[in-house]
C-alpha cells in the first residue's frame, strides 16, 4: 500500500509511470534474487519492542543475513516505485529515513518491515520529466527536469552526482541512493567512512568515485545491480 503521508494527483500517475520503471525493475530483481540461506547466513537479532525505529540505529547484521538484507531492500525499492509512480521523488534516501516497523517474523526471518520516511526534501515531478539525451550528470537540462536549490540540505554520502553538480533531482537520484544503501546494507560500513563533506563531494561529482564495490559473500548479481544503481549514466539506473 501507499506509505503513510504520501499522496499524489491522479493526473500525474500515468505520466510518471515510465519514471517508475527503474525502481520497479529493481524491486523485482531483489525479490527474485533468492540466494541459498547458507550464504553468510546467521539468525537475525531480536527486534526491539517498539513500533518503529530507524534503520540507521537499528540492530546491526554482522555477518549479513542475505534473506533479511534482500527483503529489506525490496521493501525500500517498492516504496520508491510507488512514489515515482505518483510523480514524487524522495530526494533524501538514507538509513535514517528508513523506519523499521516491528511485526511477526516473515519468510526471510525478519521481525520487521521497512518503510520510507521523512519527505522534507521530496519534490513533485512535472508530468513531462525525462532523462536528457546522453544521460550523464553533465547533460543539458531536459524538457522539464526538476531542479532544486536544496542541494545544501541533502546528505552528501547518498547524493547523486547530477544533484551535486546541477541540482537536478529525479527518480534516478533515488535509485542512486538505493545503490549506496545496498553497499552499506551488505558491508555494514557507511559510504566513504569519516571523510569530510567536501572530500565526498569532490570524489563523487568530480572524480566519479563510488564506495569499494567488492562485497565478500554477496549473492550473485548483487554487486552488478548495485553498480547499475549508482552509474553516472542516468539511463543505466
Amino acid at each position: 500500500g501507499a506509505p503513510a503521508g504520501v499522496t499524489g494527483k491522479g493526473g500525474k500517475k500515468a505520466a510518471a509511470r515510465a519514471s517508475a520503471a527503474s525502481a520497479s525493475a529493481l524491486a523485482l530483481a531483489l525479490a527474485s534474487a533468492a540466494p541459498p540461506l547458507s550464504i553468510r547466513a546467521s539468525p537475525p537479532p531480536p527486534v526491539a519492542a517498539v513500533d518503529y525505529y530507524s534503520a540507521a540505529t537499528g540492530p546491526p547484521l554482522s555477518p549479513p543475513h542475505a534473506p533479511t538484507v534482500l527483503a529489506t531492500l525490496h521493501d525500500i525499492a517498492s516504496g520508491l516505485a510507488y512514489l515515482h509512480a505518483v510523480g514524487i521523488v524522495h530526494g533524501d534516501l538514507k538509513p535514517a529515513n528508513v523506519l523499521l516497523r516491528s511485526c511477526a517474523r516473515d519468510g526471510a526471518g525478519r521481525a520487521f518491515t521497512a518503510l520510507l520516511a521523512d519527505f522534507g526534501l521530496s519534490k513533485s515531478l512535472d508530468a513531462s520529466f525525462s532523462v536528457p539525451d546522453g544521460g550523464g550528470a553533465g547533460a543539458q537540462k531536459g524538457r522539464a527536469s526538476h531542479y532544486t536549490d536544496n542541494v545544501g540540505h541533502c546528505t552528501m554520502s547518498y547524493a547523486a552526482p547530477e544533484l551535486l553538480t546541477l541540482g537536478r533531482l529525479g527518480p534516478p537520484s533515488d535509485v542512486y541512493a538505493l545503490g549506496i544503501l545496498m553497499h552499506e546494507a551488505w558491508s555494514g560500513r557507511p559510504p566513504f567512512g569519516p571523510a569530510p563533506v567536501a572530500s565526498i563531494f569532490y570524489a563523487v561529482a568530480v572524480e566519479g568515485r563510488r564506495p569499494e564495490p567488492e562485497l565478500e559473500g554477496a549473492p550473485p548479481g548483487y554487486v552488478d545491480l548495485m553498480r547499475a544503481c549508482w552509474s553516472s549514466d542516468l539511463r543505466a539506473r
